[in-house]
Parts: structure tokens; sequence; C-alpha cells
């Protein structure tokens, strides 16, 4: 797993991590380079494109992850990415219900409502993909045929207007890219997590030691994580510490002491959702690792 990012005080009771979430494809992790064909469809060519800047766009640790070649360009790339992608817009009506005043006094005070039925629109428009990614060798590394879509209403009492379909397939196309992003390339992330403040079942005195490593948290990380390392030897079967400790080599890149760490915190209490987040985090490091050294030949 990356290296944390140099310590600084975290916000309140909190702990700074950092690392890699893989990609969806374990089999798009070897390519370095990429076609992007220009896809067919209604607005294909638009999504292609923008496919293509995105992927672009990638970098881990400041180097560019893909070469991205466009339509008919770059000799054997180690990938193409070929696709079509409709649009579609759906238009429906429908009722809602207004409570209106039918009577007033001599005053204007309204003395009797009615509820009346009013008809409204909606509007869906739907880009539906289909996309493939194909290897060298012609394996099938990477597909998607999930469809975006987004829905709109306007009532005739209401002085809101729909955004013009334009503006909307250009939405959905920027979606449909950043999910083909996700679904090939590995993302780096950093992130204040929250530590587990729980001192159930301490003594007096480890309770207050506890508290006063998670006070540490806002000023002085290292000096929060060893009283909870001296804690662990005085109240050894309590769960927070363990995870806090856990937190704390997940905060210095050490991946492999915070597996351990999160594992014994769950051992001792397995409902304990924070210590079950942070293994899932762990484990998500150690597949983007494998994909990261797949790609750069590690």
């Amino acid at each position: 797993m990356l290296a944390a990012l140099a310590m600084q005080p975290a916000q309140a009771e909190t702990l700074p991590v950092s690392g890699v979430t893989p990609a969806e494809s374990d089999g798009a992790a070897a390519l370095n380079t990429i076609r992007v064909e220009t896809f067919g469809g209604t607005v294909g060519a638009d999504v292609s494109i923008r496919i293509a800047d995105t992927l672009r766009d990638v970098f881990i640790n400041d180097q560019q992850y893909f070469t991205v070649f466009p339509a008919g360009l770059g000799d054997d790339p180690d990938g193409v990415l070929r696709g079509s992608v409709s649009s579609e817009v759906l238009r429906d009506t429908y009722e809602e219900s207004r409570r209106e005043c039918v009577e007033k006094d001599d005053a204007g005070k309204c003395v009797k409502r009615e509820t009346k039925k009013i008809t409204c629109r909606k509007r869906e428009i739907v880009l539906s993909p289909t996309i493939r990614l194909v290897g060298y060798n012609g394996n099938l590394l990477y597909s998607r045929d999930e469809s975006e879509s987004v829905e709109h209403k306007t009532c005739p009492d209401r002085s809101t207007r729909m955004p013009t379909r334009e503006s909307v397939e250009r939405e959905l196309a920027d979606r449909i890219a950043a999910k083909v992003r996700a679904g090939l390339a590995p993302s780096q992330y950093r992130s204040d997590v929250r530590v587990d403040e729980n001192r159930r079942g301490l003594d007096r005195g480890a309770s207050g030691e506890f508290k006063q490593a998670v006070r540490l948290t806002k000023s002085d990380v290292e000096g929060a994580c060893a009283l909870w390392q001296e804690l662990g030897h005085s109240s050894p079967s309590h769960a927070p510490i363990w995870y806090n400790l856990g937190l704390c080599e997940e905060m210095r890149g050490q991946a492999g002491e915070a597996e351990t760490l999160y594992r014994k915190a769950l051992s001792l209490d397995p409902r304990n959702s924070r210590a079950a987040e942070g293994l899932r985090r762990i484990e998500e490091g150690f597949r983007a690792d494998h994909q990261l050294a797949a790609h750069y030949g590690a």
C-alpha cells in the first residue's frame, strides 16, 4: 500500500489515512496503452471523447497511468475500448394535490379550503451504453451496460424549468466516463477516519487515559497512539483500543500491522463496524497493490 501522507494534526477525534482503492477490473490492470474508438449510437461519439479525456487524466503518485490513443491511432495498444451509447427521452404526466382556498370572509381570511388535483409533467433522459474493453489477445477485460438516467418534474404552478436535453446528456456522459474510469484504474484517497471513543468496560484509571488519548488526536496523533499502545498492555480485552491502534498503523502506512490489529479488535467484538470497515480498506489496498504491480511490472 502507498505510504501514508505526511502526518499532521487531524481534525477532532480523527486520524488521517491515505491509500489506494482498486479498479473494478483486475484484468485491465496490466494495460498501459488503450485506444478509445469512436463509439456508435446517438451520443456515442461524445461519450467516447469524455471517456478518453477522463482516462488520460488518471494519475497515481503524480505519474500518468494510461497512454490513451484516439480512434485509428496507436499501433498495437494493450487494449481497445469500443462501444455504443444511445439516448432516449421518456415523457409522462402525473397528478399532484394542492390545498386551495375556495371561500374567504369579508376580511379576506380563508374560511374554506378544498383539495384539488393538478396535472404535472415529468421527463426522464436515459443514456444506455454498451462498452467493451478487449485486450491485445482478444480477451474481454471489462464491460459496462448499466444505463444512467435523470428525471425532472414540473407543474403549472411552479416556475421551475427543465434543463435542456443537451445539458442532461452531457451530465450523464460524464457519469458514464467516471464509472469507466473507476472500472479500469485505481484511485488514490486521503480521509480523516474517526477513532473509537467507547470507554465502556475500562476501569477508572484506564478510562481517563483513553479519554486523554482521544483528546490528543486533535494536537498530537503520535502521542495518542503511544497512550493506546500502553493501554493495550493493561487492558488487552478492550476492542476499541485495538481498533484505534490499527488506525494508527494504517495512518503510518503499515497495512500488514493494521490488518492484524483490526482482526484482533473483531475477535474481541465481532460487531465492531469500525474495525470491519478498516479491514475492508486494508483488503482493498492489498488488491490495489496487486493491480499496480501488474501495471508497472513490479
